[in-house]
Formats: structure tokens, C-alpha cells, sequence
């Protein structure tokens, strides 16, 4: 078994480093319904969602309650990328963004809140991820 490719056993080796692969996941804030699928579904607990119940007493006889948004926030440092939550997510505010995650000096860095998760889509968002068309099955 010859090893030639392999630059850390062959240092001689003409071996290329691939150019980094991985995107990220953006929020759209106005299309989430804090209805707290993605929190649960995710399997790493990485995400967080606060929301606030606000009532119109006006939306017929008896009014009604809705969820609003107050915050968001993922953890890159425990997500694993695996798109669950952009797959549970029924009114796709979740989504693949091409741009990557700016880079972090400090753990705190790695939680991105809604503000930041928001701007991820501005960077460029092309709905797709590096292990292929993962959320276009819908």
C-alpha cells in the first residue's frame, strides 16, 4: 500500500489543500413563527429562541394570541451542520447561505444571534449546501 498523496507521509508529495466547502445556516426573521420545531428537532440542542405572546384584542370576538420573535440565536460551536432544522422549519426561516461563518477569537463569538443570523444572508444566499441539494425537497 503506497502512501504518495498523502502529504504527512510523503512530504514530496504535489498535494492540493480544497478550498473550504462549508456554508452556513441564515435566519429570516420575519418568516419565524416561534413555533420552536427547529429548537426541538435539533439533535445538538444548539439553538435558542425566545418570543414574546402578544394578544389583539381586536382579531375577532374573542381576539387573538400570536408569538413574536424577540431573539435567536444558534451555537456554531456545537452545530454539526446536519440542516435538520432547515428541514423542520415549516415556514422556511431557515435556510443554506453559501457565505461562511466570519471567523471567531473567542467561544462566545460562535453564537450568532438574530441580528447576525439575519446579515448571513446578505453575504450571499444561494440555498444550497456543500453535501448537495439537501433542503430542495420540498
Amino acid at each position: 500500500m503506497t502512501h504518495s498523496a498523502d502529504p504527512l507521509r510523503n512530504p514530496d508529495s504535489t498535494h492540493v489543500e480544497q478550498p473550504r466547502q462549508r456554508g452556513a445556516i441564515a435566519l429570516i426573521p420575519n418568516q419565524c413563527t416561534s413555533c420552536m420545531i427547529c429548537v426541538r428537532e435539533c439533535p445538538v440542542w444548539c439553538i435558542s429562541l425566545t418570543a414574546e405572546k402578544r394578544h389583539d384584542p381586536d382579531a375577532g370576538p374573542r381576539g387573538r394570541s400570536t408569538l413574536v420573535l424577540t431573539d435567536f440565536s444558534i451555537d456554531y460551536g456545537l452545530c454539526m451542520d446536519c440542516g435538520i432544522c432547515i428541514d423542520a422549519c415549516p415556514t422556511d426561516a431557515l435556510e443554506w447561505v453559501a457565505a461562511p461563518l466570519p471567523s471567531a477569537s473567542t467561544e462566545a463569538d460562535l453564537t450568532l444571534d438574530t441580528g447576525r443570523l439575519a446579515d448571513l444572508r446578505l453575504t450571499g444566499s444561494d440555498n444550497s449546501h456543500p453535501l448537495g441539494e439537501l433542503n430542495q425537497h420540498r
